[in-house]
């Protein structure tokens, strides 16, 4: 069988059939930019990195001459006369790219060596197997001579880190402060001691309705409340704010006053009395006179009662009538005075009583005729007389006024009481 013999012309490596034995016809092969690749039993070849052929040993001759002992023999000893191959391959690193300075090929070395591209900084992108078996990445300073290795073989699934799009110097574990006196304040960043934190542990978490009424229910209890204990409220007001008080200050000025109210309104017909039991002077003048007058201070008749009103006068001598009449005012005087009873007996007569009963409501009292002199001398008689009304304020001083006016200067007349309730 006729076998294939390698060796250089000019630049090409060649491959030629050997004719010696004048039983086969003259074929020969060129590779211009030869690659090799020893795959199980055969040698591969690729030419400017696309496939070309592929050998088995017993189908090899003579390489430059000699005959190769083996597969391996023959691969190293094609590898040896490839033009410019320093061993490792064929042509030149100009021949086995596809464009000057780029190349899809792949370029087989046992190490690489960056050259002086970057101003004296080496540029590399790949993988490197050491000495030691270690897949590692090498980057070597070219200036210094300086190596750094950057180890992968721990990993264990593919593994992507992201470097941030900034300028800056990576900082190894060591770099890490682990003591409080390697770190310094600045004016955004405070360092915080165990105490501090400490202190801030022992603060009281933001108020709500949960935690607040935990905390109250936690407190102790006090059954027994004495006048100087407080209360705290909050301020409706001032904008709800939290106030304290004293129950005293609870009772004499919020519960009582209600308190009071309740039962001045409920009993304020029997409870509030004014009574004059003194006699009057003597009235011998025959213009109207005051026999009592009474102050019922400014708001203290409730806006809504029963006022009783009652009165005696006395009368020495038959010689004139003496008609008497009741009047409210705002000050003590007759003028500008309003009546709001009236009763007119004989001459003959030498004691009277009047009684008579009002209604106080939203700023009106009412009552029998106010100017009827003959509807009787209390309010237990029937009567055909419609009752009368006016306004009054409670708001104000109130005089109630009892006057007479004399029929005769040679009578006398005197009060004997005048007791007012509500």
């Amino acid at each position: 069988m006729a076998k294939w013999n390698f060796f250089v012309s000019n630049t090409s490596l060649i491959k030629e059939l050997d004719t010696s034995g004048n039983d086969v016809n003259p074929q020969s092969q060129s590779f211009l930019a030869p690659t090799l690749d020893l795959q199980g039993s055969k040698i591969v070849f690729k030419d400017n990195g696309s496939y070309k052929t592929a050998i088995m040993f017993p189908e090899i001759g003579e390489i430059d001459g000699v005959n190769p002992s083996d597969l391996q023999d023959a691969y190293d000893r094609i590898i040896a006369i490839i033009p410019n191959s320093g061993g490792g391959g064929g042509g030149t690193l100009q021949q086995v790219t596809d464009n000057g300075n780029t190349t899809t090929n792949a370029i087989n070395t046992g190490n690489i060596v960056a050259t002086d591209v970057n101003s004296g900084e080496p540029t590399f992108t790949g993988k490197y197997s050491g000495a030691d078996g270690r897949v590692l990445a090498s980057f070597i300073d070219l200036d210094t001579n300086f190596q750094t290795d950057i180890v992968t073989e721990e990993l264990t699934a593919n593994r992507n880190y992201t470097l941030p799009d900034t300028s800056g110097t990576i900082a190894v574990t060591s770099d890490i402060p682990t003591e409080l006196s390697e770190l310094n304040d600045d004016s955004t960043h405070r360092l915080v001691t165990d105490t501090q934190i400490s202190t801030w542990d022992g603060k009281q978490n933001t108020l709500t309705e949960t935690n607040f009424g935990s905390f109250i229910n936690g407190l102790t209890a006090k059954n027994t409340l004495v006048d100087a204990d407080e209360v705290v409220s909050d301020d409706s007001a001032d904008s709800n704010k939290a106030k304290r008080t004293s129950w005293l200050n609870v009772w004499l000025n919020y519960l009582k006053p209600k308190a009071d109210a309740l039962i001045s309104s409920a009993t304020s017909n029997t409870v509030n009395k004014l009574i004059i039991a003194t006699p009057s002077a003597n009235i011998n003048s025959t213009s109207l006179t005051i026999v009592y007058s009474q102050l019922i201070p400014a708001n203290t008749l409730p806006s809504s009662c029963v006022l009783d009103i009652d009165y005696r006068l006395v009368k020495t001598g038959v010689a004139g009538s003496w008609p008497s009449s009741i009047y409210i005012n705002t000050s003590n005087s007759l003028s500008g005075a309003t009546v709001i009873s009236a009763i007119g007996p004989s001459s003959s007569a030498l004691i009277i009583r009047l009684q008579r009963t009002f209604n106080i409501h939203s700023g009106t009292l009412k009552g029998v005729s106010f100017t009827t002199i003959n509807i009787g001398y209390t309010d237990a008689t029937t009567s055909t007389v419609a009752e009368s009304s006016t306004s009054i304020n409670v708001a104000n001083d109130i005089y109630i006024l009892i006057a007479v006016s004399p029929g005769s200067a040679v009578d006398t007349i005197n009060g004997r009481h005048l007791r007012i309730s509500w």
